[in-house]
């Protein structure tokens, strides 16, 4: 399977979804695509351990910053987040180090985060432009979040 770069090609608006999302690819490409020895064999694979930790802190700052706008989306979007987590979970507990085809790992999380960047980052782009967009206009300059 090669590689078709998403982060780029698809941004959300939103910097920080943005640059995660490129640190994502990064990390499948690097951890799933191009047979990175696994030092695990016959347990469970610690690559999906480390993106995991990766994904819960990304999903943990969207949330926070979807919280700050109030961001009318948020609960349907933390419950997407917790499905890929769940998903990747049973692939950790069910796919031994060795006995499993890592190129499985890369597809499921690329395919989600390609359909998730567009379904949910995307309205959520949309609705952080919409809050800055007002301040801009009436003379202020926009405000800036940081998570």
């Amino acid at each position: 399977m090669t590689s078709l770069p998403w982060a780029k090609r698809t941004p959300s608006g939103v910097r920080e979804i943005d640059t995660s999302n490129e640190c994502l690819e990064f990390l499948l490409e690097r951890q799933f695509l191009h047979g990175l020895p696994c030092d695990s064999a016959g347990r469970r694979c610690p690559k999906i351990d480390d993106l995991t930790r990766f994904l819960v802190h990304k999903f943990e700052r969207e949330e926070i910053l979807m919280e700050r706008v109030g961001f009318p989306g948020l609960l349907h979007h933390r419950g997407e987040h917790a499905k890929l987590l769940a998903r990747l979970d049973i692939m950790k507990n069910n796919l031994v180090c060795g006995d499993y085809d890592s190129q499985r790992v890369f597809s499921v999380v690329t395919t989600w985060a390609v359909r998730h960047l567009r379904e949910f980052d995307d309205p959520f782009g949309r609705h952080l432009a919409q809050q800055i967009e007002p301040r801009q206009e009436a003379g202020r300059p926009a405000w800036r979040l940081e998570i």
